[in-house]
């Protein structure tokens, strides 16, 4: 077993140390101009000298019952606000928790449809969803699958990601010009009807100045040699001695008409050994030194230096942990075993839990 990781590890020494340098990001696609290297590209991070509110906004979902036919999840979305570093309280609810139900449903002509129904825990929560009809999708919509059927219980994310930007919206509505909404990832879309979410939600924050922006933590993307776009950022600034916060830009020019952004890639912190993609409104960008001025100030906490203490609140607040499962599976078949299809629920819910007995036996 030593012997194959060592010899996984050699072929992997090998295969870097063959590479050229990266003069560039790589995108495979024509609506992303990537902008070659250049460490006249850093930037020094300014002192953040303002009193500017960050609400962080994330979601959580998970599955508690799943048949081929329907699945039920547990979504919850959390906003998460801090000024000078002390959390505050919004003149909103910053936690809502919904049951996301979407069925199965044949169209005719071997169409079959995924529609969903979102059941609030709180009525007053029901202005914070998304539109039911915005959530009715092909079970081959291809922007969330890749030529076959979309799994059912997808729906669970799709109506997270919605709803996030539904919360985001909201908070736009309460916060003052120059303060900060930031997300956890991209501010890219592409689902079919996101972006009359994420649309609505720019238009607010552009008509009350609000800055709207994303933090991504992780980061897929790769340079023209294959490399890791944020890692040879990272090295790049290391090899040049730049040990303060720093910004990195221009990355590339965004002509996607589904990812209003333009792309930085930042250093928070000091003893941060991290580069996280960072994303402002493109219309905004005349104001992304001072927005990342304020992330930077609030990534201090030594949890996570270097990532904002908004974000990893708000990712506590809003995630749905696996314990929650079989309370609310409990609550579920309680209520259906009531009912007098309950016989036939039961049968849908049969043709897919046999991997979950299989893991009891193991476990």
């Amino acid at each position: 077993m030593n012997d194959a990781i060592a010899n996984a590890v050699e072929m992997l020494e090998k295969l870097e140390n063959k590479k050229d340098n990266s003069k560039q990001a790589s995108f495979g696609d024509s609506r992303y101009k990537a902008i070659p290297f250049d460490v006249k590209n850093f930037h020094e991070i300014p002192a953040d000298l303002g009193e500017k509110t960050i609400a962080a906004v994330d979601g959580g979902n998970i599955e508690i019952v799943s048949a081929p036919n329907f699945s039920l999840s547990l979504v919850r979305v959390a906003v998460s606000a801090y000024k000078n570093n002390k959390k505050i309280k919004l003149p909103i609810d910053e936690t809502i928790t919904f049951y996301c139900l979407a069925v199965a449903s044949n169209e005719g002509f071997g169409k079959i449809t995924y529609n969903v129904r979102l059941f609030p825990m709180s009525k007053k929560h029901a202005p914070y969803l998304p539109d039911e009809q915005d959530l009715v999708f092909d079970s081959f919509d291809p922007t969330i699958t890749t030529g076959n059927r979309v799994k059912i219980s997808k729906m669970g994310g799709v109506a997270r990601r919605f709803s996030e930007w539904k919360m985001a919206e909201l908070v736009s509505g309460v916060l003052e010009p120059g303060d900060i909404i930031v997300k956890d990832g991209s501010l890219q879309t592409g689902i079919t009807n996101e972006s009359v979410y994420s649309n609505k939600l720019y238009d607010s924050a552009i008509k009350k100045n609000v800055v709207f922006c994303g933090v991504s933590k992780t980061s897929t993307l790769l340079t023209d040699t294959g490399c890791g776009l944020s890692g040879e950022i990272m090295k790049m600034a290391d090899d040049n001695g730049l040990k303060k916060p720093w910004v990195y830009h221009p990355v590339c020019n965004i002509e996607h008409p589904d990812h209003r952004a333009e792309m930085y890639f930042v250093k928070l912190a000091e003893v941060s050994r991290h580069a996280f993609r960072f994303e402002i409104l493109k219309e905004q960008k005349n104001m992304a030194l001072e927005t990342i001025s304020a992330l930077s100030k609030n990534s201090i906490d030594i949890s996570f230096p270097g990532y904002p203490y908004a974000l990893i609140d708000a990712d506590r607040c809003a995630r749905v942990r696996k314990n929650e499962i079989e309370h609310h599976k409990m609550m579920f078949l309680s209520t259906a075993s009531k009912g007098a299809s309950f016989k036939n629920i039961a049968h849908q819910i049969a043709s897919t839990d046999a991997h979950g007995i299989l893991d009891r036996i193991i476990r």
